[in-house]
């Protein structure tokens, strides 16, 4: 098994939250050291349901 270390992002993107639910947002790798970001409607965690996302390009990451 081969482990790989790397960086993402920043990446920022935008989605419409409905009232009373919850979300995950994670990383997901691909090949070539590519990623993206996955939103989930987490309200049920047992199924959660992807959420449609756009993202933002050019969006620069907050300061620190």
């Amino acid at each position: 098994m081969a482990f790989h270390t790397g960086s993402c992002g920043p990446i920022t993107v935008r989605f419409t939250p409905v009232v009373n639910h919850a979300y995950t947002v994670e990383f997901i790798w691909g090949g070539k050291m590519s990623c993206h970001l996955a939103v989930m409607d987490a309200t049920d965690p047992d199924a959660p349901q992807p959420v449609m996302a756009n993202s933002i390009p050019g969006c620069p990451a907050p300061a620190r």
